[in-house]
Formats: structure tokens, sequence, C-alpha cells
């Protein structure tokens, strides 16, 4: 999953960097990239499981487990992008196209840290699962709890590198117009300390495979930012984005202690 992740994103990152040092960069080059980008992943994937052979017996009953399990958290991932977009509309309503730009910047820089996030999701519960079914509830704890200080640090290093650098790394990608807009990376930061802890929690769930917990949880944070999306926007301008998010967060977070709690004489 790793590979398969740096195969279709580094290039992205890459060809994004250059391009926009030397002001190339269009949506037609854009969509390029990402496409090429995720095609080579695609058949890099097919490429190292040609061996794999298939049964229409044997993957009939593999779709309808995986549609069990995974059609919570399509739902969930469509209201996670409608709820992401909520504050970027009210901003944009209130503020202004440029501080949307803005934000957008800081959540670009924050990029690395989206592909280890997504790396964890795929290959952790699949990690997680096997060694409790073969180990039990003891080594799953540890295994889980090595993971997450492991991640934090590596977060927390990612999100102070760029605090300490976001001056010379925004003027240097995006030029002097936005480097106004600097401290919001100090904000960003907090946000994706708070996103990885609350993403270890989803990852506990998705073990545990009640991922209709997860769902419940968007559904929860998506009623919570319809609500206050504009009011907060409006009293604390674009930090207000930064207070909406985190407290989105954190009630996420809180349903999945809740959830784990319930779910516990499981492990």
């Amino acid at each position: 999953a790793l590979i398969l992740d740096a195969i279709a994103y580094l290039p992205q990152v890459i060809s994004f960097t250059i391009l926009g040092v030397i002001n190339s960069l269009s949506v037609h080059l854009a969509l390029i990239i990402v496409s090429v980008s995720f095609l080579l992943s695609s058949l890099f994937g097919l490429w190292s499981h040609s061996k794999v052979t298939f049964s229409l017996n044997n993957v009939i009953p593999i779709i309808r487990n995986q549609w069990n399990f995974s059609r919570w958290l399509l739902s969930s991932s469509i209201l996670h992008w409608l709820t992401g977009n909520l504050f970027l509309v009210a901003v944009g309503a209130t503020i202004g196209t440029s501080a949307v730009g803005a934000i957008k910047i800081i959540q670009n820089l924050m990029g690395v840290l989206n592909v280890f996030f997504i790396t964890l999701e795929n290959y952790v519960p699949v990690s997680a699962v096997k060694l409790f079914a073969v180990e039990g509830r003891k080594s799953l704890i540890t295994y889980l709890s090595r993971v997450s200080v492991k991640g934090m640090i590596f977060t927390f290093l990612v999100v102070s590198l760029l605090a300490v650098f976001s001056e010379p790394i925004i003027r240097f990608v995006y030029g002097e117009m936005y480097l106004e807009y600097k401290e919001l990376i100090y904000g960003f930061g907090v946000i994706y300390l708070i996103v990885f802890i609350v993403l270890t929690l989803q990852i506990a769930i998705r073990t545990l495979q009640s991922t209709k917990d997860i769902f419940i949880s968007q559904v929860i944070s998506a009623i919570f930012c319809i609500l206050i999306a504009s009011p907060v926007v409006h009293l604390f301008g674009i930090q207000g984005v930064i207070i909406g998010m985190a407290i989105s967060q954190i009630v996420k977070g809180a349903w999945y202690i809740f959830s784990i709690n319930r779910l516990k004489t499981k492990l």
C-alpha cells in the first residue's frame, strides 16, 4: 500500500512543485499529471499481483462481505467531503475567494501528512485484524499503541518543520502575496495533530469492523458543521475555519471513544 501511494502521489507533488516554480502549471496539465500518476500506480498494483487467479465462486462471497463492510465507509467519505467544504463555502461568502485560496495552500502544504494518513488507513487495519485473530486482544492493543505513538511523533515532526519554515516555503512555491496567511499553518498544524488522534480511534473502529459507527460520527459532524460553519466564520473570520474544523474533529473523536467503550467486549 505504501509503494502504491508513493507512486500515485509523489509524482504529483514533484510535478506540481516544479511547474509552479516555472509558472507553467495549468488545469489541463494538472489533470494529466493526476491521471498518469494514478494509472502508473494501478498498473504497478496489477503487475505485482499478476500471479493471482480468480474464481467467481470465491469472488462473489468476498464482494458481498466487502460491500457489507464498506457501504458505510462510502457514505462516510461523501459526508466527509461535504462537511470539509462547508467552511470553505462560508469563508468564500464572508471573506472572499483569496481567503479560500490561502486555506487550500496550507492544506496543500500539509499534503505529505494526507499521504501518511491514507497509508495508515490502508495498512494498519488489515495488520491489526490479522494480529487480533492470531494473537488476541493484548497483542492488538500493544500494536495499535505502538503505531499511535510512532505516528504521533512523525506527525508532530512534520507539523513542526512546516511551521518553522512556513515563510520560505510559501514564498518559494506560491509567492509573496500569500505570506500574510502564513500564521494559518500553526492552526492547521494543531488540527492535523487532532486528526491523527481521531484517525487512530477510527482505525480501532475499523479493526472491529463497526464501520456504521464511522458513518454515524460523520453524520453528527456534518450536522454540527452545518449549524456552526457560517456563524463561526462571521465571528472569527478565517480563524473560524480552524476553530470549526478542530471542534468538528473533537466531536468525531468523542463518538469514537463512546463506540470503542461500547464495543470493547469484542476486544
